[in-house]
């Protein structure tokens, strides 16, 4: 499913909240944008926030499956591996 939405972000070793832009969500994956570079097969934890209060916010663990660098931006395709 094609979704426009903001997402926070950790990355193991590291403190800091990082940020990207959800381009399309499924049941097992979820791929987007973020001005990180992550390493393949790097295990994150994901937080999705929808823009309404309709929809509860995601909190999953993904890993990251391709990256794909387009200018000062890289393209994430991630794989869900649990939600929490």
């Amino acid at each position: 499913m094609q979704v426009d939405s903001d997402l926070t972000f950790t990355i193991p070793g590291r403190s800091e909240i990082c940020n990207g832009t959800v381009n399309d969500l499924s049941a097992a994956g979820i791929s987007f944008n973020t001005d990180e570079a992550i390493e393949e097969k790097t295990e994150l934890t994901v937080l999705l926030t929808p823009a309404n209060n309709i929809t509860p916010p995601m909190e999953a663990r993904i890993i990251v499956n391709r990256v794909i660098e387009r200018g000062s931006e890289f393209e994430l395709a991630c794989e869900i591996t649990e939600i929490m």
